[in-house]
């Protein structure tokens, strides 16, 4: 809808603003005109300042730019950049990518060697081997014929036991739950095959030959385990060993777990940033986390995260997140189980793993029962039912999943403070 206010002022028609031909700025206000002849015939008869067409003053000269530089010609870079030749924050530094790896800045070269994990003991190794051929070799047993029933039992206990010993010894590391509520299908196996076989019931070879194998499937199951969990756990603990450092405080020289959110620490050129913070003062060029890939610079007022390195130049930093509350170990200070189990995906696992399975085993010792079978038979059968669902892989490889991805995101500066 038009009005008088956007008239054109030379002929009176009326016009909308997004059809009129010419627009002029006067006395603070816009001014539509139909066509260029009525602007100027219009601006003409007011006064000469209060048209829009005044000549501007020739703009500064432009300084001609240097030409681009090729990547082609950047030299390789052999240490850090040297303190105040940053005006603004760069957006990448090549060091990995030309740097010879000795002449990486220090903050690239991560000790691993001094954060590796205990290995398991040799002794325990040399029992999962020989517990994982018992068990196979009780079912083996049964190709030579009924003269070597015999040995199942013998052998399937020998692996029962050395699938429990091999759990118990790796469990505190590397089992999210305890060793003898992933075992118990193999403590009831054995039972059974015990008590068949002590009472004589015909079924008490495969009894015995099922406990075997319910065994070595452990034991295969707790070496798969260990073998996935052993490089990232070994990560985990580089990281926090890194983050482990000394701060320099206003009372001297401390651990950073004792520093406090508010207190202000310092931090030079070689140092490890103790705290997430913010620059108070100061300016440096920082690696800006754990063996990050760029180098920027931070001033007062730009925050920075525990982990980073000091290439040049020094800060000084007030701390607002300490100790286990740092953004780089948040979730990697709790255990793997407790730091991902509020995911939505693990949760289902873990429920599924955890609850459901009780049910289906009753199910399948109820429906053996139902048809003919002994007590014990129903209980070993309960038992294959746990040996079959029951383990813990699906949530398992749920949080193995996530803590590679977590690790993998924080190699690349972006970090997660809960699972969700």
């Amino acid at each position: 809808m038009t009005d008088a206010a956007h008239a054109c002022p030379a002929c009176g028609r009326e016009l909308e603003p997004i059809h009129a031909g010419q627009v002029a700025f006067v006395d603070g206000r816009f001014v539509y005109f139909c066509s260029r002849d009525h602007k100027t015939e219009w601006l003409a008869s007011l006064a000469p300042n209060a048209s829009n067409e005044v000549v501007t003053a020739e703009p500064p000269p432009v300084a001609i730019a240097a030409p681009p530089i090729s990547l082609h010609d950047i030299a390789p870079v052999s240490g850090p950049p040297a303190s105040g030749t940053f005006d603004e924050e760069p957006r990448s530094m090549p060091i990995r990518r030309w740097a010879a790896p000795d002449d990486a800045p220090a903050s690239l070269r991560v000790d691993r060697a001094s954060t590796r994990l205990p290995s398991t003991p040799r002794w325990a190794v040399a029992v999962a081997y020989a517990g994982g051929i018992c068990g196979a070799l009780a079912m083996g047993v049964v190709l030579l014929g009924p003269s070597a029933d015999a040995f199942r039992l013998p052998l399937a206990l020998v692996a029962c036991a050395s699938s429990v010993v091999y759990a118990a010894v790796i469990a505190p590391r590397w089992l999210a739950r305890s060793p003898w509520a992933l075992a118990v299908a193999v403590i009831v196996a054995s039972g059974c095959a015990v008590f068949a076989s002590a009472t004589g019931a015909p079924t008490a070879p495969p009894l015995a030959s099922f406990a075997g194998v319910a065994a070595a499937s452990f034991i295969v199951l707790c070496i798969a385990i260990l073998r996935a969990t052993e490089p990232v756990a070994s990560a985990r603990a580089t990281i926090l060993g890194s983050l482990d450092v000394s701060a320099r405080a206003g009372t001297g020289i401390v651990p950073c777990a004792e520093v406090r959110a508010g207190e202000q620490v310092t931090v030079s050129e070689g140092d490890t940033v103790p705290v997430d913070g913010v620059v108070a003062s100061g300016e440096a060029v920082i690696s800006p986390w754990l063996d990050a890939k760029t180098d920027v610079t931070r001033r007062e007022g730009m925050p920075v995260v525990a982990g980073a390195r000091v290439l040049s130049g020094s800060l000084r930093v007030t701390a607002t997140w300490t100790g286990a509350d740092r953004a780089f170990v948040k979730l990697l200070a709790l255990p793997r189980a407790r730091a991902f189990a509020s995911a939505p995906m693990v949760g289902i696992a873990t429920l599924l793993d955890g609850r459901v399975v009780a049910p289906v085993c009753l199910i399948a010792g109820g429906v053996a029962f139902a048809n003919g079978a002994s007590i014990v038979e129903s209980f070993a059968s309960a038992a294959a039912a746990k040996t079959a669902f029951a383990n813990p892989v699906a949530s398992f490889s749920l949080v193995l999943r996530n803590d590679r991805g977590h690790l993998r995101e924080q190699q690349n500066g972006v970090v997660h403070r809960h699972a969700r």
